[in-house]
């Protein structure tokens, strides 16, 4: 059992590994013709706004669904759970 969860941790692991490479990759091919199209001028616009995104992207992506999952369990309405429990009979 232990061997089997070791061998899917270090799976899990390859495909995130994976996965953080092919999304390096499609945004290096996003923004080399973005940068092209846009020319110098729209690419700093560009910069200007995503730098302002991305903080409140990843602030939303992190925070609120755990948050959300938090005040479901909090309030009982996940598993049949009774509130304030959060999984401990």
């Amino acid at each position: 059992m232990k061997e089997q969860h070791r061998q899917s941790f270090l799976y899990g692991t390859i495909i995130l590994a994976a996965g953080t490479v092919a999304v390096k990759l499609i945004g290096a091919l996003f923004k080399i013709p973005l940068t092209n199209i846009l020319g110098g001028v729209g690419m700093s616009c560009f910069n200007v706004a995503y730098d302002l995104y991305y903080p409140l992207y990843a602030l939303f992506v992190a925070g609120v669904p755990v948050a959300v999952s938090r005040a479901k369990v909090w309030r009982g309405d996940g598993c049949g759970m009774p509130a304030g429990s959060f999984g401990f009979r």
